[in-house]
């Protein structure tokens, strides 16, 4: 692996969210697409995953009730890229759900079996996950 990415394959830093991430925590806009306000934890994970990296199967624990993956960027080479995997006891097979740069999705993450799919190739993702809990 070349040094021309920052990060190791599935680095994973937490940190405060910072203006920006904080604002979205707790905006309007996340009320209205969860369907009840919200407040922010004041926790951010920045994840970046490299080719090979494994982002495994979960429910989060320790305060992430409700995550809000925003996909800062994509490359994703040859395919269509990896997909977050989200489960359900009702399928066969977990969801796969395409979330491309700049858009996110909401997770209700302590509840929720969820995971990304292997990147393949060259594929690298940066993203950010943001910790929300119903106010």
């Amino acid at each position: 692996m070349s040094g021309a990415r920052p990060g190791r394959a599935g680095e994973q830093l937490l940190a405060p969210p910072g203006p920006l991430l904080a604002g979205l925590a707790v905006s309007r806009q996340l009320a209205d697409a969860v369907g009840f306000p919200v407040t922010s934890t004041h926790v951010a994970s920045y994840l970046v995953d490299l080719p090979g990296s494994v982002v495994a199967p979960r429910i989060d624990r320790d305060g992430w009730p409700l995550t809000v993956h925003l996909v800062l960027a994509h490359e994703q080479g040859i395919g269509p890229g990896s997909p977050l995997l989200v489960y359900d006891a009702r399928r066969a097979r977990p969801r796969r759900v395409r979330v491309q740069p700049s858009h996110a999705v909401v997770i209700h993450a302590s509840g929720t079996l969820h995971g990304w799919g292997q990147p393949s190739g060259d594929e690298c993702r940066t993203m950010t996950a943001i910790d929300t809990r119903p106010a």
